[in-house]
């Protein structure tokens, strides 16, 4: 007994087959290479149509977290700017109320709550930040 496998791997027949295609049918050998042209031709273009729409949307998500890194530093900007202003009004308004003869209890506690805010937001500030200690 004898067996004889032939395994081919590819868009195209053997050369031998194609011959026998050919001799069958006139101009088949040709079709047949026509086809795994336009076949391998089709899938550079849906590989390049892949990578240019992977390419558009890695820019498009760094464009949106452009705008959300903007935006979460305006809006950490605004909240400095007020809450300074804030502590600026109070600690005026502490030192009007003492110069004018108001109750000492008002001039401290205009002065008191934002001199405690800070030293809250600074302490929370330094809790937050990583160890600096190496394992």
């Amino acid at each position: 007994m004898q067996q004889e496998v032939a395994f081919r791997q590819g868009p195209l027949p053997a050369p031998d087959d194609l011959a026998e295609y050919d001799r069958l049918l006139p101009g088949a050998a040709d079709r047949i290479i026509s086809m795994a042209e336009q076949e391998q031709q089709h899938r550079m273009e849906c590989n390049l149509l892949a990578m240019h729409a992977d390419i558009q949307h890695r820019d498009a998500t760094l464009a949106v977290q452009d705008r959300v890194a903007k935006g979460a530093f305006a809006s950490d900007m605004a909240g400095q700017i007020l809450g300074a202003v804030i502590a600026l009004a109070a600690l005026a308004g502490g030192i009007y109320t003492a110069l004018n003869g108001a109750h000492p209890t008002v001039s401290i506690a205009l002065v008191g709550l934002p001199i405690a805010a800070i030293i809250k937001a600074v302490r929370s500030m330094q809790d937050k930040k990583p160890d600096d200690k190496s394992s």
